[in-house]
C-alpha cells in the first residue's frame, strides 16, 4: 500500500467508485408495525411461567418463594463497613476550600448597552455573546423560538446562500451558535426568587481570534437582520426535525417531560420551559408544521414579527472574555456593531407589556397522564420544598436529592422493585 501511495497510484478513490459511486445493487426494506405484536409477546411469556410453575411440586414452589425472598433481602441490606472501605471516597481535604471567582467588569457601550467583559487569559481568541430580550414577546410566540434560532444559522442571508454563510463562519470564526437562556433570577442574599421571575435571552455566541472579531461581529449582524426567513423548505425540514426528535425522546426520557410539567405549576420559568421543551411545545410544532405546510405566508409573518420585536438596541446586551488587551481593543468595534443594530422595536412589534409573565396562568394543579406507545411508565411526582423569599441551604438539600437516587430510590425502586429506573431532581 506504501509502495502503491509512493508510486502516486489512486488506492482508494476506484474502491469508492466500484463500491458507492457506481454500485447497482439496491435493498429495499419495509417495516410494518404490529399492533397484537406486544400482547403475543406477553401471551407467549405467561404461557411459558404457566407451565413451568405447572410442572413444579410444592417445594420446588416454595423454594422459589424463599429464594425471592432471601434475593430482596440482600438487595435492600446495607453494606459492611469492610465493604464500604474499599470504595475511594473523596474527602473534605480533596475540596479546594477557596471558590473560584471569574473577575466581571459591568460598563456601557454606546446608547447605554451593557458590557460585561471577563479579562482572562484566552490565548488571543475572543469569546462574544450577543444577547437580546425575549421578554417583550408574547407567551403565544415562545414555542417559536427554536425555529426561529435555527434559521438564523440554516437559512442564509440575502447575500450568501445556507452553504455559504455556514462556509463563511468555519473560515472566519471558531463557530457561530444561536440558542436561548432561561433562568429564574435569585432573591436577595440567595433567596428564594419570586415565581414570576424571569431572564429570558436571545443568545447568538461566537468565538474568534482577536483579528477576526470584526468578521465575527460582522457575520452576527448579517444573521440577526437579515437572515432569510422566508425559507420554506428548510423551515418545514427543521420542524419535522424537532417534531422527531421529540417523539423519541418521549420514549427515551419521559421522566424529564414528567418533570417539566410539574415545574410548569410553580414558576413562569418552568411554564415557559415546558413550552418551548416539553409536551406543550410538541403540540405547537405539530400545528406550526401544518402552518408551513398549508399556510407558509402566516407563519413567516410571524417570524419577521419576532425578528422585528427583539431586535432593539433597548433590550440589547454584550457579553465578551478575552485577554485584558484585547477586550480593550475589542470596545470600538463592539460601538460600531451596537451601532448598527436598530434602536428600537419595528413598527409593527409586539407591545412592551405583551408577555405579562407577572400574570401567566401556570399549569393547573392536577393530576394527569398521556399515553405514548412504550412499555414503560414514566411516573413523577413533586412538591415545593422552599417557599418565595426563603432562605435555604441548597447546598445540603442537593446532596440529600443526590444521596435519595443513589440510595434509597436505587435500592427499593431500581434493584428490589425491578423498575426501568427512579431518581429524585431539585429544583430550588
Amino acid at each position: 500500500l506504501k509502495t502503491k501511495w509512493a508510486g502516486g497510484e489512486k488506492v482508494f478513490e476506484p474502491l469508492l467508485a466500484e463500491l458507492l459511486v457506481d454500485n447497482g445493487h439496491l435493498a429495499t426494506i419495509e417495516m410494518v408495525p404490529d399492533a397484537s405484536l406486544a400482547e403475543e409477546w406477553a401471551a407467549k411469556e405467561r404461557s411459558r411461567l404457566e407451565a413451568a410453575k405447572a410442572a413444579m411440586g410444592e417445594e420446588e414452589l416454595a423454594d422459589v418463594i424463599r429464594s425471592t425472598a432471601d434475593l430482596k433481602r440482600a438487595q435492600l441490606a446495607e453494606d459492611s463497613a469492610e465493604d464500604l472501605a474499599t470504595i475511594p471516597r473523596v474527602g473534605l481535604a480533596d475540596l479546594e476550600a477557596k471558590v473560584k471567582e471569574v473577575p466581571t467588569d459591568v460598563s456601557a457601550l454606546s446608547g447605554g448597552v451593557p458590557l460585561l467583559t471577563h479579562p482572562l487569559p484566552c490565548a488571543g481568541v475572543v469569546y462574544a455573546d450577543v444577547l437580546l430580550d425575549l421578554q417583550r414577546l408574547p407567551v403565544s410566540e415562545l414555542p417559536l423560538l427554536s425555529l426561529y434560532a435555527a434559521l438564523l444559522t440554516q437559512a442564509g442571508t440575502s447575500e450568501l446562500d445556507a452553504t455559504a454563510l455556514q462556509r463563511r463562519i468555519g473560515a472566519r470564526t471558531g463557530g457561530i451558535d444561536v440558542g436561548t437562556k432561561l433562568e429564574q433570577p435569585v432573591g436577595d442574599s440567595g433567596a428564594v426568587g419570586a415565581p414570576d421571575g424571569v431572564v429570558h435571552k436571545l443568545v447568538v455566541r461566537g468565538k474568534a481570534v482577536r483579528d477576526r472579531l470584526p468578521d465575527m461581529l460582522e457575520l452576527v449582524h448579517s444573521m440577526l437582520t437579515d437572515a432569510n426567513l422566508d425559507a420554506q423548505p428548510k423551515a418545514v425540514e427543521l420542524l419535522k426535525e424537532s417534531k422527531s426528535r421529540l417523539e423519541a425522546a418521549f420514549l427515551s426520557s419521559g421522566n424529564s417531560f414528567a418533570g417539566m410539567r410539574l415545574s410548569s405549576r410553580n414558576t413562569a420559568v418552568g411554564y415557559a420551559t415546558e413550552l418551548t421543551s416539553g409536551v406543550s411545545y410538541y403540540e405547537a410544532i405539530k400545528e406550526m408544521l401544518t402552518t408551513a405546510q398549508d399556510d407558509w405566508p402566516s407563519l413567516l409573518a410571524r417570524l419577521e414579527r419576532l425578528r422585528g420585536t427583539i431586535n432593539a438596541r433597548d433590550g440589547l446586551m454584550i457579553n465578551l472574555t478575552s485577554d485584558p488587551d484585547a477586550i480593550d481593543g475589542a470596545k470600538p468595534q463592539l460601538d460600531a456593531f451596537v451601532g448598527r443594530m436598530p434602536a428600537a422595536p419595528a413598527a409593527d412589534a409586539h407591545g412592551e407589556d405583551a408577555s405579562k409573565w407577572s400574570r401567566l396562568p401556570l399549569a393547573p394543579r392536577e393530576d394527569e397522564a398521556y399515553a405514548i406507545v412504550s412499555q414503560v411508565n414514566y411516573v413523577a411526582a413533586g412538591c415545593r420544598l422552599f417557599e418565595p423569599g426563603e432562605i435555604a441551604d441548597f447546598g445540603a438539600a442537593s446532596v440529600a436529592s443526590r444521596a435519595l437516587s443513589l440510595g434509597y430510590l436505587w435500592d427499593n425502586v431500581r434493584v428490589a422493585g425491578g423498575a426501568y429506573g427512579g431518581g429524585c431532581a431539585l429544583n430550588p
